[in-house]
């Protein structure tokens, strides 16, 4: 299929428009432009399904959740079903990482419940020495793994296809292994569209969706101008990084509340401002370097060779030979007392908030339930009483009240 950015990019009416990621290729960018513009695209024809930035639960339950999420009721599909179908002519667009990840049978049943051959899909593709630093700061700011860079680099470039690792990264960024898969589910080659993305024209992605899903010019880039998936210094990733090894080495992670607490700290690292010169991810090292453009070779010759529709230059996936890379990287990163003192304290400062709050609607709600016991052991007491006995009671107690006047 043709390349040629020229090419008229609008589905026909109808057209469920999945759009799959992966992560880290600016897919962040197009969901919260799309969930901040929901009235605004019924207006153009356009529905986004749901009412968060994506559908996470709908999908899960159909495919399963990923590890250490609950799995979710059929329910949620069959919701996101009933109100695609209920779109009609009007053209559907949604979108979640999570299907990238998923298999040929997860791409299929996907594809059957949401319209069949109404559907096509979109992917994106990133140059590799941008997406792997990304990536790796990415999981470890989810504490999803204490890898330090160079380990991660050597497992996801390595042939370890068994480790949870390589698959996070070879599953859903397979140009390849991506498009067949997800190509055969949607019904043929003319059904998928790639897009490569472009570092120097941040506009491409959203520009495309405006196209495919005959937007006005600029709606989506201007519902997501201030959104950006910041990243955080090489100190900071390692500071997160090592937190999550210390709790998981001492099996605090097992506790609900020691979990809760590395979640504040982490996100306490994450929000304070950086400390002077902090460095961003070093290079790729030397060894890396040369198996990532290895890697970029096939990945361009892939998106030349597959027979869907691309928009962008594959060559933007081509790593540069003279990209600067480091004989190996420094391990010891020079982290700042004072944003990991600061980080600690916000954490358990919101913890012990929390506790006290806590605290005081139990607190209230005993006041609540003696009031409860007393007034039904009054009313008991009261049933014992005889005639003259009941009398008397009243008079003191309204003798009382005339007193307190």
């Amino acid at each position: 299929m043709s390349s040629d950015p020229r090419a008229d990019l609008l589905l026909p009416e109808g057209t469920r428009l999945l759009h799959i990621g992966p992560q880290k290729t600016g897919t962040t960018g197009i969901q919260v432009a799309m969930h901040r513009s929901r009235a605004l695209l019924r207006e153009h024809g356009v529905v986004y399904p749901g009412k968060g930035t994506r559908p996470r639960k709908a999908v899960w339950s159909l495919l399963g959740s990923p590890e250490g999420i609950a799995e979710q009721p059929i329910k949620h599909w069959h919701r996101l079903v009933r109100e695609v179908e209920a779109a009609g002519d009007a053209r559907v667009c949604l979108s979640t990482e999570d299907w990238a990840r998923t298999d040929l049978e997860g791409a299929t049943r996907t594809v059957e419940g949401l319209g069949g051959d109404r559907v096509h899909v979109v992917a994106s593709a990133r140059r590799l020495d941008r997406l792997l630093p990304s990536q790796w700061q990415q999981r470890v700011k989810m504490r999803r793994i204490t890898l330090s860079y160079e380990e991660w680099l050597e497992v996801v470039l390595g042939q370890g296809q068994e480790h949870p690792a390589w698959r996070n990264i070879w599953i859903p960024h397979d140009i390849e292994g991506v498009a067949e898969r997800w190509a055969k589910a949607a019904g043929g080659p003319e059904r998928f569209t790639l897009v490569i993305a472009d570092e120097t024209d941040r506009e491409l992605l959203p520009r495309t969706f405006e196209q495919m899903l005959g937007l006005p010019s600029g709606l989506l880039s201007a519902a997501v101008t201030d959104v950006r998936n910041q990243s955080i210094g090489y100190g900071r990733t390692e500071t997160i990084r090592h937190l999550t090894d210390a709790f998981e080495r001492h099996g605090w992670r097992e506790s609900e509340e020691l979990e809760t607490l590395l979640s504040r700290i982490t996100d306490a690292v994450k929000a304070n401002d950086p400390w002077p010169d902090e460095m961003k991810i070093p290079p790729l090292p030397e060894w890396a370097a040369a198996r990532v453009r290895e890697l970029s070779e096939q990945r361009v010759h892939a998106a030349r060779s597959l027979g869907v529709r691309v928009v962008g230059d594959p060559e933007s996936l081509r790593v540069p030979d003279a990209m600067p890379t480091s004989a190996s990287l420094d391990h010891t990163v020079m982290v700042s007392s004072e944003l990991a003192a600061r980080s600690a304290e916000t954490a358990i400062g919101q913890l012990l908030e929390q506790h006290v709050a806590r605290e005081q609607q139990l607190r209230v709600r005993l006041r609540r339930l003696r009031r409860k016991v007393d007034q039904a052991n009054g009313a008991k007491a009261l049933e014992t009483l005889g005639g003259r006995e009941l009398l008397q009671l009243a008079a003191r107690r309204g003798l009382s009240r005339l007193r307190r006047r």
